[in-house]
Parts: structure tokens; sequence; C-alpha cells
């Protein structure tokens, strides 16, 4: 598994050494599984996650905790290539 993020998927002012380091981290991981597609391969591309990154931004849709972005996360492993971290956030929500 590997830590991408959403800003590597779409430029962002005020982050383009880090979104562009993301984005290779993206195109990386998706290279190997698709040249190894025995192995289980993932890049996690998420949002916004409650970290001092993002100044511990209060919880909100677009923001989640470290702890659930990493179990959803691990739930998707066994079925997709890339997450976000929320797909089943997203879920208990609806």
């Amino acid at each position: 598994m590997n830590i991408g993020s959403f800003a590597g998927l779409v430029p962002t002012m005020y982050f383009s050494v880090y979104s562009a380091t993301k984005a290779y981290v993206n195109f990386l991981s998706r290279t190997i599984a698709a040249e190894h597609p025995a192995i289980d391969i993932m890049v996690l591309n998420p949002n916004e996650v409650q970290t001092n990154m993002t100044y511990n931004k209060p919880l909100d849709f677009l923001t989640i905790l470290p702890e659930k972005c990493v179990e959803w996360c691990l739930m998707d492993l066994p079925h997709e290539e890339i997450s976000d971290g929320r797909k089943y956030y997203i879920f208990k929500i609806f």
C-alpha cells in the first residue's frame, strides 16, 4: 500500500511539489499493479484527513479521522487498486 493524496489527482495551488510527488506515487502504484496482477497493490488517495497537516480540521463530510481512513482503506485492499479511504464512510452516512 502506497500513500498518495487527492492532491496528486488534480493540480493543487500552493502545494505544487506535494501535488507532484503524490501524482508520482499514484502513477507508480498503478503501473506496478498492472505489471504484477497477482500481488495486491493499492494507492490510498484520501482527500482530507484530520491531522496536523490539515490543522486538525473538524470532522465533516470531507474530513475523516486517520484511524477510519486506514480501516476503510484496508477493507478496500482485496477489491480495489485505488482507494480514497472513505467509501465505507459515505455508505455509512447515507
